[in-house]
């Protein structure tokens, strides 16, 4: 019997709110990080966009804590101790996406 292995991309579906409600995102991205196969992805996502994201925190900040980076260089600073990159940022009126990869 052949077994192929298949890369496996952890696609966290709960990953964004997870973020915006976990007072330490970092740890919270650790221990994702620990379920990431060796070129897993996180991928952090939002259809409203992240001016979306950044009301909800001005409205309600207990409740949703954190927003979502807004430049290219806040997300590589979330992650600048971790053993992850982004590889993709987009941030418009109506997407939020952003990608990290583990290195």
């Amino acid at each position: 019997m052949i077994i192929t292995k298949f890369k496996l991309i952890l696609t966290m579906l709960g990953v964004m709110p997870a973020l915006l409600i976990f007072f330490d995102q970092t740890l919270a991205l650790k221990n994702i990080i620990q379920l990431l196969t060796a070129s897993g992805k996180i991928i952090i996502s939002h259809p409203l966009g992240g001016h979306f994201v950044k009301e909800l925190h001005q409205q309600d900040p207990v409740t949703v804590p954190h927003t979502l980076p807004d430049t290219l260089k806040q997300a590589q600073q979330l992650v600048q101790n971790l053993p992850l990159e982004v590889t993709q940022f987009i941030n418009k009126s109506q997407l939020y996406v952003l990608v990290y990869q583990k290195k």
